[in-house]
């Protein structure tokens, strides 16, 4: 029960660590997590699989682990495995080869925000989601819901347990209410471990704190 009651945010923690860093940083600290073992969705945990493969892709510059390809320029947007997003990467790709990962993470999103998902941007480039799914293994499933509705419907789901959402888009002014219902996950200790590019001094919020 400790255990349980830790993992989760208050709304007056979520506030306090809104007023100091800002509440989109707030949120996208926590707002993110994997299904828990009841989901059906769990199937790779469920069935134990540990063959899966990333072999490196063509069009990726030296050093490079992932990102766009296919148009020039490319080069730009993609990452080593010593930047945030080559950590993220490579730690999901760990849980997928261990067999601790879902094979489709839903995520709700308000009305607009699957363009950006969906639709590729310059000419040449894939989806943004066909270039996760291709370096995680990982389909994403988007959910867009009308804003009005959104902070209901993620209270609804987690307080009943029907666990239908994995990924949250939210908005500021929904967020206190949803670290007071419970439907929030403290990730400090991803955060510390893999290290957002929001605790980088420079490129992050000030002092990267």
């Amino acid at each position: 029960m400790e255990e349980k009651e830790s993992s989760k945010l208050s709304r007056r923690d979520f506030l306090g660590k809104s007023a100091k860093i800002g509440a989109g940083i707030a949120a996208a600290s926590v707002a993110g997590r994997f299904l828990p073992k009841k989901s059906d969705r769990f199937s790779a945990l469920a069935s134990g699989s540990k063959t899966a493969k990333f072999e490196p892709k063509e069009g990726l510059a030296p050093g490079m682990i992932g990102g766009p390809t296919g148009f020039p320029g490319a080069e730009k947007f993609q990452y080593g495995p010593d930047e945030s997003a080559g950590r993220a990467i490579e730690a999901i790709r760990k849980f997928v080869v261990d067999g601790k990962a879902p094979k489709k993470l839903v995520y709700m999103v308000p009305p607009g925000e699957p363009g950006h998902w969906e639709v590729p941007f310059p000419e040449g480039a894939k989806p943004l989601k066909d270039i996760f799914a291709e370096e995680t293994g990982i389909e994403i499933e988007l959910v867009s819901i009308v804003d009005t509705e959104q902070g209901k419907k993620l209270v609804q789901d987690y307080q009943t347990g029907t666990n239908a959402y994995d990924v949250y888009g939210m908005w500021e002014n929904e967020l206190g209410d949803l670290a007071r219902s419970g439907a929030l996950a403290v990730c400090d200790d991803w955060v510390e471990k893999y290290k957002p590019d929001w605790t980088d001094p420079v490129w992050g919020y000030v002092g990267g704190e």
